[in-house]
């Protein structure tokens, strides 16, 4: 599903946010190890509308199911194949740059609704990897419609990208039970 596909859908379903920051949400739900099943989205997303949809309209919940699993396999692909679901570069770069802007309020969103990210578990380069991505979140990007604007815009986004995937390993890493070792 792409982006004006989501976004069309999100109309349809009135999940109240727009494509890139329910994207970003369902990815850091994905990346807490959420399930992928429609119903279960909706309920630990705290979305009552989309809840309701998805139980009485099975085509939207097997849509909402099918994106969650294109978006986990992409998140656990070992080439690296995720990329924040955004709009086409025929956009502005402004309308690009807001729309990154709103993932990434989503995917924090998901992140503290979550549960699993608690700062006092998490190390200091993943608490600064948090911090920036909380002002990228609140930062109102004026891009200028250019190549330098483009090349800002392609750095931040492959930062934002780089920085789901960094925390994709540390809560994997997290996740895995210590070994013990005797002498």
């Amino acid at each position: 599903m792409d982006y004006l596909e989501l976004d069309e859908q999100l109309r349809r379903w009135q999940v109240g946010m727009g494509a890139a920051e329910f994207h970003g949400a369902l990815t850091a739900h994905l990346l807490c190890e959420g399930s992928i099943e429609a119903k279960v989205i909706a309920e630990q997303m705290a979305l009552e509308q989309l809840g309701e949809t998805v139980r009485t309209d099975s085509v939207s919940a097997q849509d909402l199911t099918e994106l969650a699993r294109a978006e986990r396999a992409a998140l656990g692909s070992e080439d690296m194949t995720f990329e924040p679901l955004l709009p086409d570069v025929d956009l502005p770069v402004a309308d690009r740059a807001n729309a990154l802007c709103a993932w990434v309020r989503g995917f924090l969103s998901g992140l503290a609704m979550s549960g699993r990210l608690r700062q006092r578990d998490l190390d200091e380069e993943e608490q600064e990897l948090l911090m920036d991505l909380g002002r990228i979140a609140g930062s109102d990007l004026e891009a200028p419609d250019d190549e330098s604007g483009e090349g800002d815009l392609i750095e931040v986004q492959e930062f934002v990208r780089m920085g789901v995937l960094y925390l994709r390993d540390a809560l994997q890493a997290k996740a895995r039970p210590a070994t013990e070792t005797r002498h």
